[in-house]
């Protein structure tokens, strides 16, 4: 009985405290006017004015995280992958936050296709005309799959993230405010580089020195495998010594273009105590012919 009551009590304060909360104002952005009129500026030019995965002209919708804007279909297709995948927002309805607006601003449709796009072939892209079928299996296809992005798209979004202190990386209380046309450069350098080069755009996005470092730390841990017989992989710069090594201890010179002749200059072992360089009868190439099992066979079907 008094467990009931104690529950009905937990109950009540609950109810009270989801009231309060639902009935709290939410916190306006002060800048949330000033930020969607830059989202339409930033919709209304090209390449933005074109949907990333279609190509349709006019788009009034935008996916936030993957940083592209499209056309109505595709808006709804996105809307299906879920929130973990696209989080779609009206270019021209929804509030924007600061870090919302710099990620569009530092992405945008030509660096994110760069990246989710960049193993594609011309005929595997969508166009305007395509059925709504075809879309939604090529969005699935681009994102969920990423059967076309780079192998560092992962690493770039999240570089992109950090500057813009988008997500997980929102900005704390306390954390110093950027100066003015801080946010405007860093935006101008990275698109321009991204859309050129995606190595180039991680360089910028965490900074020379501090990428250089990281190329640095991974081309020392790629060291030569030592086995049994000898360096299991070797470094490209030591491919061309190791090979005249290897091949100089069997006296075989170095192989040309016409591998025919290197294996031709190439001795032949021998089995027993018959010298390489002494010919073989035509009976003993012709036994060697055959297979272990074939001989067993011919020798079975020979017994009476």
């Amino acid at each position: 009985m008094e467990e009931q009551k104690s529950h009905k009590k937990h109950k009540k304060k609950d109810t009270k405290a989801k009231k309060a909360t639902e009935e709290a104002p939410r916190k306006e952005n002060p800048n949330n006017d000033l930020n969607r009129e830059k989202v339409e500026q930033l919709c209304s030019a090209p390449p933005n004015n074109e949907c990333a995965d279609c190509q349709q002209p006019g788009t009034r919708w935008a996916v936030v995280n993957l940083g592209i804007f499209v056309c109505l279909r595709c808006s709804g297709v996105h809307r299906s992958l879920g929130v973990q995948v696209s989080k779609v927002k009206s270019s021209n309805l929804d509030s924007w936050s600061d870090a919302e607006l710099t990620l569009m601003q530092i992405l945008g449709n030509k660096v994110a296709n760069e990246f989710y796009e960049a193993q594609m072939t011309a005929g595997e892209k969508l166009s305007p005309t395509s059925t709504d079928d075809e879309a939604a299996h090529f969005i699935k296809r681009k994102y969920v799959d990423r059967e076309f992005a780079s192998s560092n798209v992962d690493r770039f979004y999240k570089a992109a993230f950090k500057k813009a202190h988008y997500g997980k990386y929102a900005k704390q209380p306390g954390d110093d405010e950027p100066v003015e046309g801080e946010v405007e450069m860093r935006v101008e350098e990275v698109t321009k580089t991204a859309a050129v080069d995606p190595q180039v755009a991680m360089q910028e996005l965490y900074g020379a020195a501090k990428w250089n470092t990281k190329k640095e730390k991974k081309a020392k841990k790629e060291m030569p495998v030592h086995g049994v017989f000898g360096v299991v992989n070797v470094p490209a710069e030591d491919y061309e010594d190791r090979l005249k090594r290897v091949f100089g201890s069997f006296g075989i010179p170095l192989p040309t273009a016409d591998s025919s002749e290197v294996a031709a200059e190439v001795p032949v072992k021998a089995d027993g105590d018959v010298p390489p360089d002494t010919p073989q009868t035509a009976a003993e190439e012709e036994e060697e012919a055959i297979p272990p099992v074939v001989e067993d066979n011919l020798a079975n079907e020979s017994t009476p």
